[in-house]
């Protein structure tokens, strides 16, 4: 069916053209040059028809190819509201690795450009992931960003590259169409108001409800790799205090594991 529809839609198009030359030939009132210019656009209009096929063609051959994306990078912070934030994703490199495999060998290639614009004395930082197709055609995918001025210990070149190269791997998996499965647990267990809070909890220690909601996550983090032990060390070196129930909630995760 799709190839009877493709055959009756080059017939069509072939019939349009035929019928456009015998026009401008007819036509007494244009010049030779003008006639010339006509037959240039109507082709060059026709070969950016074919190039525009061949480039979504090839996209689609590569995106039902390509394999699962390496996720060799690690988010593992304490948000402001005191929540572990912890997931992995695909780094730059990881996305740029499986490229490499199927890209070319599709007709593709891709490069950046980037510059910097300042608006109201903050840095925006501007990408532009250029994907061409060996059949002549190609697509832009933009983005735009202000600098992150909450990153802790960076100085301002360090915080443009990491924009920069966040910014590469946003607007290179969305030009390919890439799905690499990242995980978003930003919005986890929002904080309960001061009412729904345990009144016995001493304020010395880690919220009881706050503990209970983000039990579950630490729990499912755990079971994927995560060490019991260097999560405590890390809720405590952002001064997490857990109470001695709290602590022994999380060791025991390990110990259900190791008897499963």
């Amino acid at each position: 069916m799709g190839q009877k529809a493709d055959k009756a839609d080059t017939d069509f198009i072939s019939i349009c053209k035929n019928q456009l030359l015998e026009l401008i030939a007819s036509v007494d009132v244009v010049t030779e040059s003008d006639r010339i210019r006509y037959i240039r656009e109507l082709i060059e209009r026709e070969e950016r028809q074919d190039a525009k096929k061949l480039f979504y063609e090839a996209m689609a051959k590569l995106q039902a190819n390509i394999g699962e994306i390496k996720e060799s990078g690690v988010v593992n912070y304490i948000n402001n509201k005191k929540q572990l934030v912890y997931y992995n994703y695909s780094k730059l490199q990881d996305i740029s690795v499986e490229l490499r495999k199927h890209a070319p060998v599709n007709g593709f290639s891709y490069s950046f450009d980037h510059c910097i614009d300042y608006d109201n004395g903050s840095q925006i930082v501007n990408i532009t992931c250029n994907v061409f197709h060996i059949g002549g055609y190609e697509t832009d995918t933009c983005l735009s960003i202000p600098i992150e001025r909450s990153m802790s210990g960076a100085n301002n070149s360090q915080q443009i590259k990491a924009t920069i190269t966040y910014l590469k791997r946003i607007t290179l998996s969305s030009a390919f169409g890439i799905s690499t499965g990242e995980k978003d647990f930003d919005g986890l267990a929002e904080p309960p108001s001061a009412e729904s809070e345990d009144e016995e909890q001493s304020d010395d220690f880690y919220s009881q409800a706050l503990f209970d909601e983000n039990i579950v996550a630490w729990k499912e983090q755990i079971e994927a790799g995560l060490n019991p032990e260097d999560l405590l060390n890390f809720l405590s070196s952002k001064d997490i205090n857990l109470s001695d129930t709290q602590v022994s909630i999380i060791r025991s995760i390990e110990k259900d594991n190791q008897g499963a």
